[in-house]
């Protein structure tokens, strides 16, 4: 009797799964690669929602299809083979998006088919290369929903944005493989005002920012871990911003691999008034990829002045910084921008800046190939400027530097080059309250200083041992004070510090 019964249970636990799957042939689609398969697949969706959730099934074939609406309790899956592709017709996405969400819950894309967007087709072309034409749509657009899973497809050559979160909660983003560089705004993994979401394990290749958080009202981002994920990008790696009015906060950044990226490799930048803090970025190893590591405070817009503090980078390795080219390969490919002499650079506002920021544990290798003359350069204020690296303009030290910033510290830093140059590797301009400790900087014979300070205060530099007889530690320009030099081996070194022509120095400790 027992095990009559226990068959019976079987029997109606597979007869229940077998009910909540919904495959699209039954309902009319064609893998064909020529029916339009929009209502066929919406008409398949709609009928798992209504019977109270399953999954919607993609079989193996080629199924063109135009906007699609993903409802709550829905899994949508690819199978092997699979292939949901959009057609080339911008006025036919209603929704903007090929496939697109809006106020549900427990929605899923999963499955190792593959979604192409055909973003490489010349109906999404225009002259205007750099920005493409207007009204493109997303490959995945899921709106104000919560309880999101995407999981182990390929998605390919998307007409605008890969995937785009807009004030979504609870997302899991895992084993993706994107890849689209086609087209203007092919943004792998745009995260707008989101909460409590995890990217992990995927691998991205795109003509824009890689993964970018972003805030375009007061919800902000919140609780964001990102995660063993792989990228190259013809702008940025990771940015946060540009979009910046609401918050950034509790965010942590680890074992990520960047590589050939035209832009920066981490950019973190308020320029609408928003509050960045708690973050926290590490285990990053870079290659090729032109900005670094970039961070700025600025004011493009709105009433107030944003805050962007407790930040910490740690265990970074980077080479290559400033030798990306273009991938002439691609159809679709973006020039260089700015020069290969822009170091790194942290900038905030006078008045207002970046705060307790700590770096350690990171080794930098730059192009070089600075003058004596590039080290004069003045670091360029540009608070209503679109936020990228290039707004600093040729920064006065290869390596590392940093204007209007207090409580920043460099703990355990390697700085060196490729081609000779003749800047300092340090230079902090109206900066105060900083330790630098442990620092290892390669300079030339001819380089006047390892470090240069410029109207900074309550500089604490201990712990290092800098190597160049006819190169001294420190250079001083303009207001200086509080300077403590502790704990250094400075012998090999012409001298503890040079003054500049303008420098007023009083309470310089050297021991």
């Amino acid at each position: 009797m027992k095990a009559l019964l226990s068959l019976l249970l079987i029997s109606v636990t597979f007869a229940s799964v077998a009910e909540t799957r919904f495959n699209i042939i039954d309902f009319g689609a064609k893998g064909d690669n020529q029916t339009l398969n929009t209502e066929f697949i919406q008409s398949a969706i709609d009928k798992c929602h209504e019977n109270g959730g399953g999954t919607v099934v993609v079989p193996p074939g080629q199924f063109l299809s135009a906007s699609i609406l993903l409802k709550s309790n829905v899994t949508l899956f690819l199978e092997p083979g699979a292939v949901l592709r959009g057609i080339p017709d911008i006025e036919s996405y209603k929704n903007k998006a090929l496939v697109f969400a809006e106020n549900q819950h427990d929605i899923s894309i999963a499955g190792i088919g593959k979604i192409d967007g055909q973003g490489d087709h010349s109906n999404f072309h225009s002259e205007d290369y750099l920005n493409g034409l207007p009204g493109r749509p997303h490959a995945i657009w899921l709106k104000n929903c919560q309880h999101i899973t995407l999981q182990n497809f390929r998605l390919i050559n998307s007409a605008c944005w890969c995937v785009k979160l807009q004030e979504c909660e609870y997302v899991t983003i895992d084993k993706l493989t994107i890849r689209s560089r086609v087209v203007a705004n092919n943004d792998g993994i745009d995260v707008g005002d989101c909460h409590n979401i995890t990217i992990s394990n995927c691998m991205l290749d795109c003509g824009d920012d890689a993964i970018c958080p972003k805030s375009d009202s007061f919800f902000g981002v919140e609780n964001l871990t990102v995660t063993n994920c792989i990228m190259t990008s013809e702008s940025n790696g990771i940015k946060f911003g540009t979009g910046s009015i609401g918050y950034f906060r509790n965010v942590s950044i680890s074992n990520c691999v960047i590589y050939d990226t035209r832009l920066s490799g981490v950019a973190l930048e308020v320029v609408d008034g928003a509050t960045m803090e708690n973050i926290n970025i590490g285990n990053i190893t870079m290659d090729r990829v032109n900005g670094g590591i970039f961070i700025k405070l600025g004011h493009r817009r709105g009433e107030k002045t944003g805050v962007l503090k407790d930040i910490n980078i740690h265990d970074v390795i980077a080479k290559g910084i400033g030798l990306w080219k273009p991938d002439t390969i691609n159809n679709y490919y973006k020039p260089p921008k700015g020069s290969p002499l822009i170091g790194m650079t942290i900038l905030g506002l006078p008045g207002h800046d970046v705060e307790n920021i700590v770096l350690s544990n990171i080794s930098l290798q730059f192009v070089g190939g600075g003058t004596l003359e590039d080290a004069t350069q003045k670091i360029k204020d540009t608070p209503a400027a679109y936020p990228e690296y290039t707004n600093a303009g040729i920064t006065p030290a290869y390596g590392i530097n940093v204007k209007y910033a207090s409580g920043i510290s460099f703990n355990n830093i390697q700085l060196c080059y490729i081609e000779k140059d003749l800047r300092p590797a340090f230079y902090l301009n109206n900066v105060k309250d900083a330790e630098l400790s442990h620092l290892k900087m390669e300079v030339t014979p001819e380089t006047k200083s390892f470090i240069k300070l410029e109207d900074a205060e309550e500089i604490f530099i201990n712990n290092c041992r800098p190597v160049a007889e006819t190169v001294s530690f420190l250079e001083f320009e303009g207001k200086v004070n509080g300077i403590s030099v502790f704990n250094n081996d400075l012998s090999k070194v012409k001298q503890a510090y040079l003054s500049g022509g303008n420098a007023r120095i009083s309470e310089i400790k050297v021991k």
